[in-house]
C-alpha cells in the first residue's frame, strides 16, 4: 500500500518539547525574570550584586530555558556568562578550572595577571583573595572566581544544582559570599527542583537563605494560551474557542505538556490539511498526544513505587483532589502522609522531603501545591485500592 507523504503547511519543529529548548514563545516567565532584573542591574554597573539566585520548581516548568534567558539578560548587561551542570563543569574543582580558564588553565590566567598588572606573583591578590601559585598546588574555588572576575563581571549559572556535590555546592555559595563582600562583580545562579533547598540545607553553608528565591511552577491562566496561540498565530492559524479549551485543558498549564500539546497540533493541522484548530483538529491531537502523557504518568509512578514512595504520594493527591482549596499546609500533608501504610510521623516528613524532591508537591508561597495537579488525579485514581479505572487519554 502507497502511503503518501503529510503536505507539511507548518513547520515541524516550531515546538520543541524535550531537553530545554527555547519555545517560540516563552510565555508568563516575567516576575522571573524581574526577580533577577536588580542582580543584572549590578553587573551592567559592574557592581558586587547583593545576593545569589536559587531557582526552583518542578521538573518540566522550563527552569533550564529560563536559565538560558538569564544568561542571555546578563551578556546582554555586559557580563560574562558561564553554563554549568551539577554533573558536568560544577561537578569538581578541575572541571570548573576548565570551564573559567579553558585555554591555558588557572596559572595561566595568574601569569597573565601579574604581568599585566606588575605585581610579583607572590603578592598577587584580588577581592581579598591571594593568588599565590608557589603555595596553591591547586586552585581553591574562591582563587578561581575572583581571578575570572578580573576580566569583568561574571555569571555562573549552573543546573541540575539539586545534585551538586555538597562540597562544591557549599564551596561555590562560601566563595560567592566572600568575593562580593569585597567588591567582585560575581553572580551565581543555582537551578533545581524543589529538593535544591533541602540539599542546600544539607550542605551546612547558612548564608544560602539569602539567596533570592524564585519558584517556577505552572503558568497562570491565560498564559497557556498564548503559548500556543502566540507562534500559531503568527503562522495565521485561528482556533475555535471549544476545540482549543479542550486541548488547553489537557495540557494543564505544565510547560512541557504544551510543548508537546503544540507539537501535536502542528501536526493535526498538516495532516488535515487544516489552517484552524477545529474539532477535528484537536481530536486528532488529544489522540496523538494521550499517549505520550500516560507514558509520562507511568515513568513517574515507576520511579515512586521504586523509591517506595508510591503510598505516600496517593495519599497527597487523595487529600489534594479533595480539597477545595488547591494548596495545604505543612502539617495538614504531613498528617495525610502519616495515613498512609506504615506512615508514622518521622517517616512522613521524610516522605514529604522525598514527594518534594521529585516535584509530586512543593513548597510555594508559604504552602504546599501540586507540582502537576492532573498527576495527582491520576494517582488518587490509579492508587487508590478499588478506585476507578483512569480516564483512557
Amino acid at each position: 500500500m502507497d502511503i503518501k507523504p503529510i503536505r507539511s503547511m507548518y513547520p515541524s519543529n516550531l515546538f520543541r518539547p524535550g531537553d530545554g529548548d527555547l519555545p517560540p514563545y516563552l510565555a508568563g516567565r516575567n516576575r522571573e525574570l524581574e526577580a533577577v532584573e536588580p542582580m543584572a542591574a549590578d553587573l551592567r554597573a559592574k557592581r558586587s550584586p547583593s545576593a545569589n539566585v536559587i531557582l526552583y520548581g518542578p521538573r518540566g516548568n522550563g527552569k533550564t530555558v529560563l536559565l538560558k534567558v538569564i544568561g542571555d539578560r546578563m551578556q546582554q548587561a555586559g557580563a560574562a556568562v558561564v553554563q554549568a551542570t551539577a554533573k558536568g563543569a560544577a561537578a569538581s574543582r578541575e572541571a570548573l578550572e576548565k570551564a573559567l580558564a579553558p585555554y591555558d588553565g588557572w596559572h595561566g590566567a595568574v601569569r597573565r595577571l601579574s604581568e599585566q598588572s606588575g605585581v610579583s606573583l607572590s603578592r598577587l591578590s584580588l577581592f581579598g583573595v591571594k593568588l599565590d601559585l608557589d603555595r596553591s598546588p591547586g586552585p581553591s574555588v574562591e582563587q578561581m572566581l575572583a581571578t575570572r572576575c578580573a576580566a569583568g563581571p561574571l555569571a555562573l549559572l549552573v543546573d541540575e544544582a539539586h545534585v551538586l556535590d555538597p562540597e562544591m555546592g557549599g564551596g561555590l555559595l562560601d566563595a560567592s559570599q566572600s568575593i562580593r563582600g569585597k567588591g567582585a562583580p560575581f553572580l551565581l545562579v543555582l537551578a533545581g527542583t524543589p529538593g535544591i533547598q533541602h540539599a542546600l540545607q544539607a550542605m551546612e553553608t547558612s548564608h544560602w537563605e539569602r539567596s533570592r528565591r524564585v519558584p517556577v511552577g505552572r503558568l497562570d491562566p491565560g498564559e497557556d494560551r498564548a503559548a500556543l496561540m502566540r507562534p500559531l498565530g503568527e503562522l495565521g492559524v485561528e482556533a475555535d474557542e471549544d476545540a482549543l479549551v479542550r486541548v488547553l485543558e489537557t495540557a494543564d498549564r505544565y510547560p512541557y505538556f504544551l510543548q508537546e500539546v503544540g507539537h501535536a497540533i502542528v501536526m493535526a493541522l498538516n495532516r488535515n490539511g487544516a489552517r484552524r484548530v477545529d474539532d477535528a483538529v484537536a481530536k486528532r491531537t488529544l489522540e496523538s498526544f494521550g499517549p505520550i502523557k500516560n507514558a509520562f504518568y507511568g515513568s513517574r509512578i515507576d520511579e515512586l513505587d521504586d523509591a517506595e514512595l508510591l503510598e505516600y504520594a496517593a495519599a497527597a493527591a487523595r487529600e489534594f483532589v479533595n480539597a477545595k482549596d488547591k494548596k495545604m499546609e505543612r502539617l495538614q500533608l504531613v498528617n495525610a502522609l502519616a495515613a498512609a501504610p506504615d506512615g508514622s510521623g518521622a517517616k512522613a516528613r521524610e516522605a514529604l522531603r522525598g514527594l518534594v524532591a521529585r516535584g509530586v508537591v512543593w513548597p510555594k508561597d508559604g504552602g504546599y501545591e501540586p507540582g502537576i495537579p492532573s498527576l495527582l488525579a491520576h494517582l488518587a485514581m490509579v492508587a487508590t485500592p478499588g478506585g476507578p479505572a483512569p480516564p483512557a487519554e
